[in-house]
């Protein structure tokens, strides 16, 4: 029984001394092509993220504070909606001050401060007669009485 025991722990040692060798390449090998995939993928969506929001938090200034819009609200929410998504996928790259997390901006100056006879109620993202049928049903619900809406343009 003896030498049983010492002919199993020889082919063990011979076959390890093959195996090991090929499980620190193979493992190398599997780190490499790992990082190789996933540093660039990581760095490229990540200054994704950073120039969206870049973009957003300019595109609120010129809204919010400068009253010079230079895209359309359509625009604005898609490349916010972008944004929102790419951070879902990505967590770790959280910011408290994305335009996902932060509404808006400042408040011009320019215009002066004006108390409502009545609550405003917000379209929030309609795009089209859908959501403003969807949004008009909500308002109704909500109030309980008769409605009147005024608009004006932008």
């Amino acid at each position: 029984m003896d030498n049983q025991w010492v002919e199993i722990c020889y082919n063990f040692l011979i076959f390890a001394e093959y195996l090991i060798p090929i499980f620190f390449k193979l493992e190398l090998l599997l780190f490499i092509f790992a990082e190789k995939d996933r540093n660039p993928m990581s760095e490229n969506i990540q200054q994704k993220i950073e120039d969206l929001r870049k973009e957003l938090h300019q595109h609120n200034e010129n809204y919010y504070l400068l009253d010079t819009p230079t895209i359309s609200d359509y625009d604005f929410d898609m490349l916010l909606e972008e944004l929102r998504d790419l951070e879902a996928q990505y967590p770790e790259f959280y910011d408290e001050n994305s335009p996902t997390v932060r509404v808006g901006g400042g408040i011009t100056k320019v215009f002066p401060t004006v108390q409502h006879k009545f609550r405003m109620y917000s379209l929030d993202n309609s795009y089209d007669f859908d959501d403003l049928e969807d949004w008009e049903k909500r308002i109704i619900k909500t109030i309980d009485e008769p409605v009147e809406f005024v608009a004006e343009l932008k």
